[in-house]
Order: C-alpha cells, then structure tokens, then sequence
C-alpha cells in the first residue's frame, strides 16, 4: 500500500528535473519564381522565410542574385488586415546600407533593427525587434517585400496568376 504514494512521489519529482522545452518560432517559406522580376535577375526574389519569434521577427529573402538596390519588407497583422503596420526600407550601396523602419506611415526609431546583406549566399536577413512593432503586442503575422534597382522591381511572394500576395500566416512562436 505505501509502494503507490512512494512512486506518486518520484514521478512527481523527476519530472521537475526534466527541463521544459525551448519555444519554438513557427516558420513559412513562400516561393517566388524566378525570372519575374528585375531585369538581369539581381535583386530577383526567389523566396521569403518568415520566422516569428517571441523577440523579434526574422525574415530572409533570397535572390537569383544579391545587388546594390533598395528593398522593403512588409508585415501585417492577423487581427488588422485592412493596414500595413510596419515597413522596413533598406538602401543597399557599395558605400554603405541604410536601414530605415516606419509605422503607421511614420518613420520611427528602431533600437536593434538589423538588416543583414550576404552576396555570397544571395541573401538579405531582416531582423525586426517585436517592441518595434505593435509595442510586441502582435501574434500572427505575414510579410511581403520589394526589390528595386532604378525604375525595376520585383514583388514577392507572387500567386500563380502572378498578383502580388502576402505570405502565409506565421503565428508568434
């Protein structure tokens, strides 16, 4: 009769040894075809990974090729479809980047914005702090970007009839 308590309380303590584990951000890729974009294919989107973390949202673009040109990156949220929220604009040039965010149509500050350039990997990694964004009070969101090299762009992700449309939902991990 005592076996029971006795195994009640070892259970019960061994499981408070086991660490609980790490949230994990949801993440979505959403493709876009090549060759729809810029002319000579830099800065032509391929594809935008959205990671929603609980401190910031992560975003890659991908090229056919990384170039100097601007790109911007927009999220939305799931509870306020009818705006865009947030905006992060980016000059790319052999001098140096820019990196500029903006909310509700105004350019504000935003400690800890990183964007990321690898023309190695044909990459861009935007990096926006959730007390940007909403003041962190946001859950799901889902993103969309512009290249622009002079007059040329390139929007991302396209559906198959080739309308500029947002990614898929990516809850806050």
């Amino acid at each position: 009769m005592r076996f029971l308590p006795i195994l009640a309380a070892v259970l019960v303590s061994t499981s408070m040894l086991v660490p609980a584990a790490p949230a994990v951000a949801e993440r979505v890729t959403a493709p876009d075809p090549a060759g729809d974009g810029l002319k000579g294919q830099a800065l032509d989107v391929t594809s935008i990974k959205v990671m929603n973390r609980d401190h910031a949202i992560v975003t890659v673009i991908s090229f056919v090729r990384a170039a100097h040109g601007d790109m911007g990156v927009r999220f939305q949220t799931r509870d306020d479809r009818r705006r865009e929220w947030a905006v992060v604009f980016t000059r790319h040039r052999a001098k140096g980047d820019r990196a500029l965010y903006g909310q509700y149509g105004e350019v504000q500050d935003c400690r800890g914005l990183r964007v990321t350039w690898d023309h190695e990997a044909d990459t861009a990694r935007v990096r926006l702090p959730s007390h940007c964004f909403r003041e962190g009070d946001y859950g799901a969101v889902h993103v969309k970007a512009i290249t622009e090299i002079g007059s040329d762009a390139d929007l991302a992700p396209k559906n198959p009839s080739g309308k500029w449309v947002w990614t898929p939902w990516v809850s806050r991990g």
